[in-house]
């Protein structure tokens, strides 16, 4: 993974939406300083991830992960659940992970993971990838995996993405490596940023904040309330550029469910 960011000191209480197809509920989170100041267009180094505390997470955002041989994961993505047999996730990490299994290695797929509680293993019955997928851009870098079992529990709505994204909050909720490998703990951090620009004939917007590697294939999900996009799938994180504070060449991108992109999830549903 070649993305990365930085993580601060805890700050203000607010009120984070925890947006499904089925019910939404809101929960009082604790966000960090930076996190506050990434209200708006993020200036690099600015941290936007949160630790869920303890007895909070997403249980339909899922870690897509390869073991070593002592059983630790060693490379992995972000996927979310969005109908009961399929997770969303970035191209390259579907790519990433038919490489392993062509090697015999098992990939490995934890639902909710969020230390101390286990998650729940899922397995994996087929990947499609954007046939139009280059592992040297951003512009179809989408992936739709099939399990074997259906997730039984409430799923993320996707939507598609017609105009340009509106000036409004949006979120991810991920495994950044950084913060993992910092704390010791496989935990779901959230973030909340607006985008930066558009680059709709190639399907991809961006921000200029910080990223780590693992969250590749995270849902780029609205997180207004009075956004006719809240509580919906409009992209997933691709990659990014940059890799530590005041880099003026931060940026992460994210394609975005436009076009063929979005054809083709709703072909493989």
């Amino acid at each position: 993974m070649k993305i990365k960011t930085i993580i601060s000191g805890s700050g203000i209480i607010l009120c984070l939406l925890i947006p499904f197809s089925g019910t939404a509920r809101a929960e009082n989170i604790k966000f960090s300083d930076s996190a506050i100041k990434a209200e708006g267009h993020c200036n690099p180094g600015d941290d936007i991830h949160t630790l869920f505390p303890s007895g909070y997470s997403l249980p339909s955002v899922v870690m897509i992960y390869v073991n070593d041989s002592s059983g630790k994961p060693v490379d992995w993505g972000t996927g979310t659940f969005i109908s009961p047999d399929k997770i969303l996730t970035a191209g390259h990490v579907a790519y990433n992970m038919q490489q392993y299994q062509k090697k015999g290695k098992k990939v490995y797929i934890t639902a909710g993971l969020h230390e101390p509680e286990p998650g729940t293993a899922y397995e994996i019955k087929s990947i499609a990838i954007h046939p139009e997928m280059n592992l040297d851009t951003s512009d179809h870098d989408i992936a739709v995996i099939t399990t074997t079992k259906n997730y039984p529990t409430r799923t993320y709505p996707i939507t598609e993405i017609t105009a340009d994204l509106p000036d409004a909050f949006f979120g991810s909720v991920s495994y950044p490596s950084g913060l993992i490998e910092k704390i010791g703990k496989f935990n779901q951090y959230t973030a909340r940023f607006k985008i930066d620009g558009h680059l709709y004939s190639s399907a991809v917007a961006l921000t200029k904040c910080l990223t780590y590697g693992g969250e590749s294939g995270a849902a780029l999900i609205g997180y207004q309330n009075d956004s006719p996009l809240n509580g919906k799938i409009v992209g997933v994180l691709s990659s990014g550029s940059g890799d530590h504070p005041g880099d003026p060449t931060t940026l992460t991108y994210y394609t975005t469910l436009s076009g063929s992109n979005y054809k083709f999830i709703t072909d493989n549903l």
